[in-house]
């Protein structure tokens, strides 16, 4: 661990030369971007970060928000009350890539079939790896051969606007033990590929540490068309709030 921080410590000393012309500083954490004066008059911006157990503020010509669009508005206290409204909107996606391992894929053969739909299903696809070859690397071409499928989900709860939903998601997302994972992909792989001699016991070769769930992948998107009931308030304010970001 000692030789880690070392080796990162010489590498942040090489990316922050004084002399260059593109300085790179690691270990810093931006806490704070507001304009050097009056908003409207200021031709400098102060970035506050902190570094170990110290904060530092550095000026410059201009800043590049290149973060996650909800926490801008608590670095930059200096933006537009509706600037921040609508950056505050961003609700992300949550979303579930799940690798299964088999022992062949025949099943997917005598069905005729790579890539299965599964809409209302807990998963809602469910496809074969993709067939590449790198390096030494060849892919399984024979349906004999093991192979990985890939699931998606996207946990929702129909009927509600579309950002509640994906608020409920993150939320079933977090409560979901591994165990609810296992079932419904062995339960959801039955079903789908049973009638192609598909047998969970005999063909699943792994699944432990291969479901990966992210809530930061992507964000809600901000429509005209309106979300929720027609004419209702809600609706209103999130096609306003597009047109008043702008």
């Amino acid at each position: 661990m000692r030789e880690i921080r070392k080796q990162d410590q010489q590498l942040g000393n090489t990316l922050d030369q004084e002399n260059s012309a593109v300085r790179v500083r690691l270990s810093s954490t931006a806490v704070r971007a507001r304009h050097a004066g009056d908003p409207a008059t200021a031709r400098e911006v102060e970035v506050s970060y902190a570094r170990g157990e110290k904060v530092y503020t550095v000026r410059g010509k201009g800043v590049v928000m290149a973060c996650w669009n909800m926490v801008i508005p608590y670095l930059c206290p200096n933006l537009p009350a509706k600037q921040k409204e609508a950056l505050r909107y961003g609700i992300k996606v949550p979303l579930v890539y799940t690798t299964v391992a088999i022992q062949n894929w025949k099943a997917f053969e005598k069905l005729g079939v790579s890539t299965v739909s599964c809409p209302g299903m807990y998963h809602t696809d469910v496809s074969l790896d993709l067939a590449v070859n790198i390096g030494d690397y060849r892919a399984s071409l024979s349906p004999g051969e093991p192979i990985l499928v890939r699931m998606t989900r996207t946990p929702c709860l129909p009927g509600l606007p579309e950002r509640e939903q994906h608020i409920a998601g993150r939320g079933d997302l977090l409560s979901a033990t591994f165990e609810i994972f296992e079932r419904s992909i062995r339960d959801q792989l039955l079903r789908v590929l049973g009638s192609g001699g598909f047998d969970p016991a005999r063909e699943l070769m792994r699944l432990r540490s291969t479901v990966g769930r992210t809530g930061t992948h992507t964000s809600t998107t901000l429509c005209s068309i309106p979300i929720g009931q027609p004419g209702s308030s809600r609706a209103k304010s999130h096609a306003s709030l597009l047109a008043e970001s702008r």
